[in-house]
């Protein structure tokens, strides 16, 4: 009589179902794929700030002119220098990854602002 193949799931299963291991060929994200998840979570990132700050960003604009962004802008290099240059750990709880999203962000909010002819370019 020939053995019936036990085709029971274990845990180990679905372990590597949830996870799958490194062995496991993907193919790795193109660099417009790589870009748009970083433009979401950037988008993402500026909304809920924008609805946590009360769009301040464009006061501060309205007020000061370009230069408030400028210094925002000097203020995250800085921080950026010190972590990547410097070899500064994180202390304060901004990583490389947030501070350069920070760069990218008050960019965006600048050429936004500018785009809508608030600012004479």
């Amino acid at each position: 009589m020939a053995k019936s193949k036990d085709t029971r799931i274990t845990v180990d299963d679905l372990y590597e179902m949830e996870y799958p291991s490194k062995s496991v060929e993907t193919t790795p994200p193109t660099f417009e794929q790589q870009l748009e998840t970083i433009s979401a979570e950037l988008v993402d990132l500026l909304g809920r700030k924008n609805r946590g700050y009360g769009n301040s960003h464009d006061r501060q604009l309205d007020q000061y002119g370009a230069v408030a962004t400028v210094i925002r802008l000097d203020d995250k290099l800085s921080r950026l220098r010190s972590l990547v240059i410097d070899g500064v750990p994180d202390e304060v709880g901004e990583s490389i990854d947030d501070t350069l999203l920070d760069i990218c962000g008050y960019s965006l909010l600048l050429l936004r602002y500018l785009r809508n002819g608030a600012i004479g370019e």
